[in-house]
């Protein structure tokens, strides 16, 4: 499953801006208009020490003198106290009255004279308008300024409120399902409870609108070993038997005999085959120059997770990545092992928890610099689910920062909740969702949590105009139970940071 192509604006908190007052030297309907540099500020920021923070002047504001705005486009922690900060504005050297306005501030609201009191704290908590008039008495201009704070944790996983849906089947009470991604499409295979077999396909999870598909394989498949390469479908027969497909619906026997697949790598599928003389890494077709090496004791040859291509500029291949599993003599291992397109090495230190049928999932998380106040996006990896050695399911989600090799826990804010279930065999997509004013799914169902925010509902308009951007959702699909029952669920889940209302 390869991460779809996503673009990002800036992201802020939720604290949205209000209309503005026009400077009086600039011309509203001019697109070529530039304020006059007798009321231009060109330097904004907060004196250290004041709200609770030391490194505050080290924040980043942003002047935009064409909307007359100055703001943090990267908001502070949740929490901080912005009711008595001092701000230190670079003004131009013509102005003859700086006045800071505060309107309906928690503690405080009125007038300061800037130029009087240069170190008198201003209360940030409402409307905050600063009104610069020139020497000239004529040019003058007010720019409203927004010191942003994250209403919640920006970095939590909120599983949300619009949480769960069944799986794309034909009939109720589906007996198994496998999720790829393929040609563009997240792409479900689902046994039925009739014997039958139902594929679907869609763009957008998020809507619940699939194409489904009756299909007949014309054998007995192992629906859970179903994977995709650039091209080709595969899948293998009870019986071991390598089929492949170009479209999901017709399927043809190739010349393999496999064990087991583990997934596929560009135009090719890589798999296991046993002999007498133990079992080997396989690949179909065959690459020139490939040689059949025997599989590692320590490597997963079954229960191991979705395998998932990371591919990054610096990379002369991609690696083909898997985590968890049981090894030939039935341990149970939580290694990561990556695949660059010739050999096969171990890459974790510190391994994730050893389970058969884990999920890992490609995301992303931000670090803040905490002396420069940017944050910074993170590929990452996270690992959940699977049944552990005493047979109880690991609800622990932990991520790599490393492709693997060091696995930690997420904190409390990133961990499922609790009325999602301990399960395995759970795939995972990620795919964007159109995130704007009239972005309201149908056919999920909510569901509550102990954590749930209620800001889920949050206003897409900024300045009178509608704000829309691509938000990657995580989805988790089917899942079985200790008895091997699937789960008839999908769920999805977001990391607050990235529905965030961007700042254009």
């Amino acid at each position: 499953m390869r991460i779809q192509q996503l673009w990002i604006s800036t992201l802020v908190s939720l604290l949205v801006f209000a209309g503005l007052a026009s400077c009086n030297t600039t011309k509203e309907d001019d697109p070529d208009y530039s304020i006059s540099s007798n009321v231009a500020v060109s330097n904004f920021y907060i004196k250290k020490g004041t709200g609770g923070l030391s490194n505050i002047d080290s924040v980043f504001f942003s002047i935009d003198l064409n909307r007359r705005l100055i703001f943090n486009a990267d908001s502070l922690p949740k929490g901080t106290d912005v009711t008595r900060l001092i701000p230190v504005i670079s003004l131009p050297g013509s102005a003859s009255q700086v006045r800071i306005i505060m309107e309906g501030g928690t503690y405080r609201t009125g007038e300061v004279d800037y130029i009087e009191n240069p170190t008198d704290s201003i209360d940030f908590t409402g409307r905050v308008t600063l009104s610069i008039l020139a020497q000239d008495g004529v040019s003058a201009c007010d720019y409203l300024v927004k010191v942003n704070v994250h209403q919640m944790e920006p970095d939590s996983l909120w599983w949300d409120r619009l949480a769960v849906t069944e799986l794309p089947a034909r009939l109720p009470n589906p007996i198994a399902q496998r999720t790829v991604d393929f040609d563009g499409h997240v792409t479900t295979f689902v046994a039925e409870n009739d014997g039958t077999y139902t594929m679907s396909y869609t763009d957008e999870p998020s809507s619940a609108q699939w194409v489904n598909q009756k299909i007949d394989f014309g054998f007995v498949p192992d629906l859970r070993s179903v994977a995709a390469t650039d091209d080709r479908l595969y899948v293998l027969s009870d019986e071991g038997m390598l089929y492949e497909s170009v479209d999901g619906v017709t399927w043809n026997a190739t010349s393999q005999q496999w064990n087991g697949i583990i997934g596929g790598y560009q135009d090719r599928l890589l798999g296991l085959v046993k002999t007498a003389d133990g079992i080997y890494h396989a690949e179909y077709p065959v690459s020139e120059g490939f040689v059949q090496e025997k599989v590692d004791e320590e490597f997963p040859v079954e229960g191991y997770s979705q395998f998932h291509i990371y591919s990054n500029k610096w990379m002369e291949s991609p690696t083909g990545l898997l985590t968890g599993g049981m090894t030939q003599s039935g341990r149970l291992t939580g290694a990561t092992w990556g695949y660059d397109g010739k050999m096969w090495a171990k890459l974790s230190t510190h391994e994730a928890p050893a389970v058969k049928g884990g999920t890992m999932i490609p995301y992303f998380v931000y670090r803040n610099n905490s002396a420069l106040w940017l944050s910074t996006e993170y590929s990452i990896w996270m690992f959940v689910g699977g049944q552990l050695a005493d047979g109880t399911f690991n609800r622990k989600m932990y991520m790599t920062y490393d492709n693997g090799v060091n696995w930690i826990v997420c904190g409390d804010l990133m961990q499922l909740p609790d009325y999602i279930p301990g399960m395995m065999n759970t795939d995972c997509a990620i795919v964007s969702v159109a995130m704007s004013g009239n972005f309201e799914p149908e056919g999920w169902t909510a569901k509550a949590s102990k954590n749930l925010p209620g800001w889920y509902r949050v206003n897409y308009e900024v300045d009178g105009y509608d704000v829309a951007w691509e938000c990657p959702y995580i989805y988790l699909f089917g899942g079985q139970d200790a008895d091997g029952v699937t789960y008839n669920t999908v769920w999805k889940g977001v990391l607050n940071r990235l529905t965030f209302v961007p700042i254009f």
